[in-house]
């Protein structure tokens, strides 16, 4: 009988049951690879100037509220509280899982809260703390910002 030794056998059981090679990790770029990218695409922006400390308020706002539907599910809450098929209802093209996994995430950083009603059936609804309402003014800038620069763009052209 002939005897397989090292991974030759896992090679060919994997060549025999079809499985998929491992998912290649990511690699971190060497020292050099990131010196020759700094120092061929400088950074221009006044921002640049700012140590990361400074930068660390604006990663860590970023990361509350950016996501595709993080911004529209906070406008939809800021008026009252509203039921998730509620919320389904109002952002077309949304599945539930992403749904639940925006609001899950707004729930942990306090900006929504979840109130269950106990009855049958049970009735939970979504709405936005105080802290979640401080968002609102950013939400109205950025609105304000993507009015003037669509208008912006459309007069250039």
């Amino acid at each position: 009988m002939h005897r397989v030794r090292g991974n030759e056998g896992k090679r060919a059981a994997g060549k025999l049951f079809g499985r998929r090679p491992a998912l290649q990790t990511y690699r971190r770029p060497c020292r050099r690879a990131l010196l020759f990218w700094r120092a061929t695409f400088p950074l221009y922006s006044p921002m640049s100037t700012l140590n990361p400390q400074e930068l660390r308020p604006i990663w860590d706002a970023l990361a509350v509220v950016c996501g595709r539907w993080r911004m529209p599910i906070i406008h939809c809450l800021c008026g009252q509280p509203l039921r998730f098929s509620e919320l389904e209802a109002h952002l077309d093209c949304i599945t539930p899982k992403a749904l639940a996994e925006h609001l899950h995430a707004l729930e942990l950083n306090g900006l929504v809260h979840r109130e269950v009603v106990p009855s049958r059936p049970v009735i939970t609804r979504y709405g936005l703390t105080e802290h979640g309402r401080t968002v609102l003014p950013l939400l109205q800038e950025l609105r304000r910002f993507g009015e003037t620069h669509r208008q912006h763009l459309t007069t250039e052209v």
